[in-house]
């Protein structure tokens, strides 16, 4: 993990805002969206002096329905979706190179931050290209 990331994953746990993460580090709120948004939100004290107990209980209550609605839409996928084929995983491996792929130097690359991406494309890298592990480098 980037020293960057674990700092931003950090000033969360210790309750600050995305907007507060970004001030201090300089990370844009998407990227913190993307690192930060399975850590549930708990505001220090100087998030609810900045921002207003009002503000802080509409917050609070929209992130409650945001991981009820992840929970959900997870369950419902996962029943959609059932267990993949190895076609499936051959697809899902071509969408994957299509959207974080290139090539260059005669490297294959898929970039992403999410772990179960890289997890999925490492997966399908070994088992349509038979790479082997020590092909693969972080």
């Amino acid at each position: 993990m980037n020293v960057l990331k674990e700092k931003a994953i950090k000033l969360r746990e210790a309750g600050y805002s995305y907007s507060m993460i970004n001030g201090k580090l300089g990370i844009p709120k998407a990227t913190l969206s993307n690192w930060l948004a399975f850590i549930r939100f708990q505001p220090n004290q100087e998030v609810i002096e900045k921002i207003g107990k009002a503000k802080l209980k509409s917050a609070l209550y929209k992130q409650k329905l945001k991981f009820e609605n992840i929970v959900a839409m997870k369950i419902q996928a996962a029943k959609d979706i059932g267990v993949l084929s190895k076609r499936d995983l051959f697809m899902l491996g071509i969408g994957l190179y299509m959207g974080e792929g290139s090539k260059s130097f005669e490297q294959v690359q898929i970039t992403n931050s999410d772990p179960v991406i890289i997890r999925t494309a490492v997966t399908w890298l070994k088992t349509f290209l038979n790479l082997d592990i020590v092909n693969f480098k972080k």
